[in-house]
């Protein structure tokens, strides 16, 4: 290793420390002898009174190459992390249970409008129908781990419309209501996020219900 790959390894790896706040005296002499050494008017790399030979420092460098490479790895397992705690947005299918009908077919989705809020429609398709578009607020700081995966709770309000249909097919009755969702998504990969939302509206009558599915990921649209 050369001297001037050696001074900076070495420069490298102490300011990196540095930065952690574990080395902040060495940070501030290090330029000075790094320089030093890699001029060659200096037999050892002299850093706050420690001398190193050149081949202390070589392997000094050798280890601070290593952490850098840990160092980056690990920024971006954080990144990935910090990504996977705010959700992304998905398009999916799932089962209505309760809200209007006993049982029926729903798509389901979520578009994020900004950070830590979104827009989750629910349609759901039965004897009757309904459309849900509730605003809600992810509380990804809340967020847990469960079995290895994280857990991403959330709750909104918005509006909702149903309809009820007679025997003979035709609409009997439509409503809208005002709604409050609580709700949680679990990214199980990198393509499918699984979401459980119970869903209130209130005003004229009451309806409570649940919504199940399984969403594919399509990223951040809108941010």
């Amino acid at each position: 290793m050369s001297a001037n790959k050696v001074a900076g390894s070495v420069a490298a790896g102490l300011m990196m420390l540095a930065v952690g706040g574990q080395l902040p005296a060495q940070a501030q002499a290090i330029d000075t002898a790094s320089n030093q050494y890699a001029a060659g008017t200096a037999g050892d790399l002299t850093v706050e009174g420690r001398s190193y030979s050149r081949s202390e420092a070589s392997e000094l460098g050798n280890a601070n190459e290593f952490a850098e490479e840990s160092v980056e790895i690990a920024q971006a397992r954080r990144r990935m992390t910090g990504s996977a705690a705010r959700g992304t947005n998905f398009v999916g299918v799932g089962a209505n249970f309760g809200y209007v009908d006993d049982t029926s077919v729903a798509l389901i989705g979520k578009f994020s409008v900004a950070d830590r809020v979104s827009v989750r429609p629910v349609v759901a398709f039965g004897e009757n129908t309904m459309v849900q578009v509730p605003f809600t607020y992810e509380f990804s700081q809340m967020g847990t781990n469960v079995g290895g995966f994280q857990v991403l709770p959330y709750a909104g309000a918005g509006g909702a419309w149903s309809n009820k249909n007679n025997n003979n097919g035709e609409t009997d009755e439509s409503d809208i209501r005002l709604l409050f969702v609580a709700g949680v998504d679990v990214p199980v990969s990198r393509d499918f996020t699984v979401n459980a939302q119970a869903n209130l509206g209130v005003i004229n009558e009451t309806e409570f219900g649940a919504t199940i599915g399984v969403g594919y990921n399509i990223g951040n649209l809108f941010r």
